[in-house]
């Protein structure tokens, strides 16, 4: 697909909407209402937490280069199926150009995870999401259950 320009509001300025994508898949997340969801994973991730659930997504430069137009193509193809869209990772937040461009433009409910604390994410962003996990994933809190570990904070929009 051909890339995107376009003045992005969070940094003003001309970008290409390439991104680091580690792949793509559907999710079925009993815990979230939003299922089936095109789950995003994004490459990429500084946090490094110890045990974490995907170390491979952790190297900015693993996955593949895709375009955020060929994601809003794949979701939109399919948008009989999907109740909505998980992006995760690595840390989709390394990434913030790329997701914001997703987010304001996919046109379903939205699900961010990230290791990141909820006040650490750009409001611009938090606004796009209607859930978003936060926290660093801590092997010694694993719940066995949703969130993964009992640090990790479940803010749904509007509540």
């Amino acid at each position: 697909a051909c890339p995107l320009l376009a003045v992005h509001p969070l940094l003003g300025r001309f970008i290409s909407m390439k991104f680091r994508c580690a792949g793509i898949t559907d999710s079925c997340i009993d815990c979230l209402e939003y299922s089936p969801a095109l789950c995003i994973f994004f490459q990429g991730c500084t946090l490094k937490c110890p045990s974490c659930q995907n170390p491979s997504l952790q190297d900015a430069t693993g996955g593949e280069e895709m375009d955020t137009d060929e994601i809003i193509w794949i979701s939109n193809s399919h948008e009989e199926f999907y109740r909505g869209v998980v992006c995760t990772g690595g840390d989709p937040l390394e990434q913030p150009e790329a997701l914001y461009e997703l987010a304001s433009k996919l046109d379903f409910p939205k699900v961010l995870y990230t290791g990141r604390k909820y006040e650490e994410v750009d409001p611009k962003l938090r606004d796009l999401f209607d859930i978003i996990v936060d926290g660093p994933y801590v092997e010694e809190l694993k719940t066995g259950g949703f969130p993964a570990s009992s640090n990790q904070v479940v803010t749904r929009k509007g509540k």
